[in-house]
């Protein structure tokens, strides 16, 4: 090759190799993804299903105001109220309490069909409250007057059985009030609650309005004696206020008026935790224990030393602490914490008294006083112009006597100086005699036998004077007292018991002593 090719280029003939693709035929090499990353998948739980009382807890609030979108999930819905068994055992009252607090009352099942359903529904296996039960005149009723049906009418085992319940199979069962057992609640889809001891005291007022005393519908748990209808309520008021909130209601404050419907209410009313204002009242120390209602005053319920002579415990409170038999009644100040219940009676009194007034024990006593002396100063003249005469015949006896004294030695010859002797000394015993209005037997042992005999007869003619005197003081003395405790017992029958008390304190203070009368009456 010459150099002046060098500068030539040159044109290299292409290699091509087997292993390098050609451009017009090579296949494209797809690139190699990368590996993606793992998305975390966020863990799911199973929310646990909530139980009655957690529900209950959460929708308290909202079930008490009112607010009905929202019910624990194991209610049912019947006929547009939700209803659902509650397994927690409680007194017939602590379920109804508890059914308020969450805007609810206990159910009302009026018809078989219904209950036999709701039963199998929601799973009843033991017997339930339900809001009926015993009411005035020993009738079944339902809480919001829903009809009773006839052929319902439960039989209870006893006395006591006064509330109701449904068992498994839908029928209804009576049973004590104080017995524990599940309960249904009931929510309304209105909201209302007709079955609140205050809707039940509204409809009762006009009732009575409507219909009469007699006729009118009660509360559930009112109780009848005869015509009176009696309920009991747990309610802490003072005497003033409970008796104002019974005149709210169309009644009064239960009144006693006779020993068998005191006894009647001993026996229903009275328990170791119930003390319950009653109405009776005293309005000042002279005047006598009243009923409102102005009924006749019996003091058969008293308990042993009541009424207090304190006249601030002026009003009657009935309470089975410390009591006797059917004695129950205490007297109290009438302030609030007293009493924890309220005893309401519906009645229309009998045989009411209004002509009451003050008995001013001081001035009557002074006035009969004053006319038992009168009958009994001609006697004690009598007696002591008797009792006088006797003395004054001893005293001439004596004398006389003395003026007779012989010396037996002597005769007649033993007069003289010493006769005068004795003679002076009789007239001064006898002086004092007159003096002290008394014979004694202090005649010496060596004195003539006549005056000893004499002294033995006046004593003798004395002691009988005195012992007439005394059958007939003790006479008049039965007279007084016997009076007095008639007049006692008048007392405290129409309710002045503080005067009764004291005219019998007086009677027992005298006793048997007319020495102690005479003083009373002024002799």
């Amino acid at each position: 090759k010459d150099k002046s090719s060098a500068n030539e280029p040159v044109n290299k003939p292409t290699v091509t190799s087997d292993k390098t693709p050609r451009p017009d035929t090579a296949r494209p090499v797809a690139p190699i993804p990368a590996k993606p990353k793992e998305i975390e998948k966020p863990i799911v739980t199973k929310k646990p299903k909530e139980s009655v009382w957690q529900a209950l807890a959460r929708l308290r609030a909202k079930l008490a105001s009112g607010n009905r979108d929202e019910f624990p999930t194991q209610a049912v819905e019947h006929e547009g109220d939700h209803l659902m068994l509650v397994e927690q055992k409680m007194t017939w009252s602590e379920a109804q309490k508890f059914a308020a607090e969450y805007g609810a009352h206990l159910a009302v099942l009026p018809t078989r069909e219904t209950r036999k359903k709701l039963a199998q529904t929601l799973g009843i296996t033991a017997p339930a409250w339900l809001a009926a039960g015993m009411a005035a005149r020993d009738q079944w009723q339902w809480m919001d007057t829903s009809i009773w049906e006839t052929p319902s009418i439960p039989k209870p085992a006893t006395t006591s059985d006064r509330a109701i319940l449904i068992n498994s199979g839908g029928n209804l069962v009576a049973r004590a009030p104080n017995t524990k057992h599940a309960f249904i609640l009931h929510w309304r889809k209105d909201a209302s609650n007709p079955c609140t001891l205050d809707e039940q005291l509204k409809r009762t007022s006009q009732s009575i309005k409507s219909s009469g005393i007699d006729k009118a519908t009660y509360p559930v748990g009112t109780r009848t004696f005869r015509k009176s209808h009696f309920l009991l309520i747990k309610k802490s008021l003072s005497w003033d206020d409970a008796r104002q909130f019974a005149k709210s209601q169309s009644a009064h404050l239960a009144v006693p008026s006779t020993p068998d419907e005191q006894q009647w209410l001993t026996q229903k009313y009275t328990g170791k935790d119930i003390t319950a204002w009653l109405g009776g009242y005293l309005i000042n120390e002279n005047s006598p224990w009243r009923w409102i209602t102005n009924e006749a005053f019996s003091p058969h319920g008293w308990k042993p030393s009541e009424p207090s002579s304190d006249i601030s415990r002026n009003r009657i409170l009935m309470s089975a602490k410390n009591s006797r038999a059917n004695a129950t009644w205490t007297s109290s100040v009438g302030e609030e914490g007293d009493a924890t219940h309220v005893l309401l009676e519906w009645s229309i009194p009998t045989k009411t008294i209004t002509n009451r007034t003050n008995f001013d024990l001081d001035k009557w006593l002074t006035a009969v006083n004053r006319k038992i002396a009168d009958r009994i100063s001609p006697l004690i003249k009598t007696y002591k112009k008797e009792r006088e005469k006797e003395i004054d015949k001893y005293v001439r006896d004596m004398k006389r006597a003395a003026k007779k004294v012989e010396i037996p030695e002597l005769g007649r010859r033993g007069r003289g100086r010493f006769s005068e002797y004795i003679e002076n000394l009789v007239d001064d015993s006898m002086d004092e005699v007159k003096n002290a209005g008394e014979i004694t037997a202090n005649i010496p042992d060596r004195a003539p036998k006549e005056f000893h005999k004499l002294n033995r007869q006046a004593r003798k003619s004395i002691a009988a004077i005195d012992n007439d005197h005394q059958e007939e003081m003790k006479k008049q003395l039965d007279f007084y007292t016997n009076g007095l405790l008639k007049k006692a017992l008048n007392l405290e029958n129409d309710g002045y018991t503080r005067q009764s008390s004291s005219l019998r304190e007086l009677v027992d203070n005298i006793g048997d002593d007319t020495a102690s009368f005479k003083a009373k009456i002024g002799l």
